[in-house]
């Protein structure tokens, strides 16, 4: 009798670790069937099609291009959180933004790095804009970090921004001279 216990605890003990090992090994994710070179081509795709959006000054083709949970966390604002918040937000910038023409928006990304199914990149957008009735330009360079996810289909969509705006460059100043004996 214990002889046949002993036998059914092993089995039992063997299934129970052939489960186990199926179970930790996860299915392939989505970003285990995508190459680099891949990744990288879509999200300069995202890139592209982000750059045209903001030059449009388009708030349907932001949208578009962000996740439905995406959060922007804005320098002096709480954090703006989902598709209905940031496209408030966005409309806010089109309406202040109605009588200036976008004259440039270039984005200078120093490192894009793919994780499974995040990336995420960090850079400056250099924006140019002109009052309609003026010649006068007035552009800002921001500081952003952005995390991207891959969508279901394989695409990628920012999920995340955070940016601050870096103070416009000063002239440099003059060397001081050098403090000088009085000739005697």
């Amino acid at each position: 009798m214990r002889f046949v216990i002993a036998v059914l605890l092993i089995v039992s003990s063997i299934a129970t670790f052939g489960q186990t090992t199926r179970r930790q090994r996860p299915a392939p994710s989505t970003s285990q069937q995508h190459s680099l070179e891949e990744d990288q081509k879509l999200i300069a795709d995202l890139q592209r099609r982000d750059i045209d959006a903001n030059i449009a000054v388009d708030t349907d083709k932001l949208m578009a291009l962000r996740t439905d949970d995406v959060v922007y966390l804005i320098p002096g604002r709480a954090p703006v959180v989902g598709q209905d918040a940031v496209r408030v937000y966005l409309e806010d910038i089109r309406k202040q933004l109605a009588d200036w023409d976008m004259v440039g928006y270039e984005e200078n990304w120093q490192e894009v790095q793919v994780v499974g199914d995040v990336a995420y990149e960090w850079g400056t957008i250099n924006i140019r804009a002109q009052q309609a009735a003026e010649k006068r330009e007035s552009s800002a360079t921001r500081n952003v970090m952005q995390v991207l996810k891959r969508q279901p289909g394989g695409d990628w969509k920012i999920a995340r921004a955070i940016w601050n705006i870096q103070a416009p460059q000063a002239a440099p100043t003059p060397a001081a001279k050098p403090a000088e004996k009085p000739k005697e």
